[in-house]
């Protein structure tokens, strides 16, 4: 992944995390969240961040990236999705020097 895609995800993290703590997109357990992506999609976890507000944010990607999911996992077991699509490309990413 690259520094974009990485800004990107925190950015849909800011922009939809209050809407997943309101109930507005779809949660469930975590466990029934992970048998639908990885039995209907064939999606695995692929990258995981923490939030500022202490959720753990998940990128899950079919093996062929025809499918992809972002997650969030909220402080009560509860994961909710914020946002699906097609046709994902990974983009070579390294690990920027430290200062």
């Amino acid at each position: 992944m690259t520094r974009a895609l990485i800004v990107a995800l925190v950015f849909l993290m800011a922009l939809f995390g209050g809407w997943a703590r309101a109930e507005l997109v779809p949660c469930a357990t975590t466990a029934e969240v992970a048998a639908q992506l990885s039995g209907k999609y064939r999606e695995a976890p692929m990258a995981r961040g923490l939030t500022g507000g202490g959720m753990v944010m998940q990128l899950w990607i079919s093996p062929d990236g025809a499918t992809w999911t972002i997650t969030i996992t909220r402080s009560d077991g509860l994961t909710c999705l914020l946002a699906a699509g097609e046709s994902l490309d990974l983009l070579q990413w390294t690990r920027p020097e430290e200062k």
